[in-house]
């Protein structure tokens, strides 16, 4: 870990004063290094993370750690520590712990939005995690709060380029569409890139005049 991150790591950590608003801090440090690819930083701030939660004794909030550990390990291409956190992560719910206040509580529905994006992630490069990446994003967005459109929008990209790349056009371009129609009102380069990503999944149906509109209604701008 380069010295920012260690010197940001234990800043969060001395100037929470208590033990789950350490881990807390850590796991947003540690997202922020995810984001920008930095992922051997972002491994180690949550493994700090992971035992500034396991000092305060809060199942939840190692929960969350686990999660996002979850998914650092699958943008590094480890897909066994991948599922074991990520299980790790589904057994905190069922701990009984201190409750984290809103909106930073740890839920079912977070888990199976992480479980999600973890499958999917595996299944860029191992096609056998295509399936449970289908199941996880279909009952996340079957359930997810109304209020995260943007969530929604990134879940249910992953899920239309799923189906479209494990042969499913026709649920690929339903899922694409409705993702194009959330997208149309939110401002995200994140999410401009998950649509390029998903266009480029609709091309390798090119005999497909439904997949070529919804490339055309993407590229064209029409959504983002």
């Amino acid at each position: 870990m380069r010295a920012p991150a260690i010197g940001q790591a234990l800043v969060a950590a001395r100037d929470a004063d208590d033990g789950m608003r350490s881990a807390l801090a850590l796991d947003r440090i540690g997202r922020i290094y995810l984001r920008a690819g930095q992922l051997e930083d972002a491994r180690q701030v949550f493994s700090l993370g992971v035992m500034a939660a396991d000092r305060a004794r809060s199942a939840e909030a190692a929960g969350w750690l686990h999660a996002s550990q979850a998914r650092v390990h699958a943008a590094m291409g480890d897909a066994a520590r991948a599922r074991d956190s990520i299980e790790q992560s589904r057994s905190a719910l069922d701990a009984p712990s201190e409750a984290i206040p809103a909106p930073n509580n740890f839920t079912l529905d977070s888990w199976t939005s992480i479980a999600g994006k973890v499958n999917f992630a595996l299944a860029e490069t191992d096609g056998t995690y295509a399936a449970s990446a289908i199941d996880s994003l279909s009952a996340y967005t079957a359930t997810v709060d109304p209020v995260r459109v943007k969530r929604k929008a990134f879940a249910l990209t992953e899920l239309a380029t799923c189906h479209l790349r494990s042969g499913d056009p026709a649920t690929g371009i339903h899922c694409g569409h409705q993702a194009a129609d959330l997208a149309a009102g939110i401002s995200s380069d994140g999410l401009r890139q998950h649509l390029r990503m998903l266009a480029r999944a609709a091309q390798y149906h090119p005999r497909n005049t439904d997949a070529t509109d919804l490339v055309h209604r993407i590229t064209a701008g029409t959504a983002v």
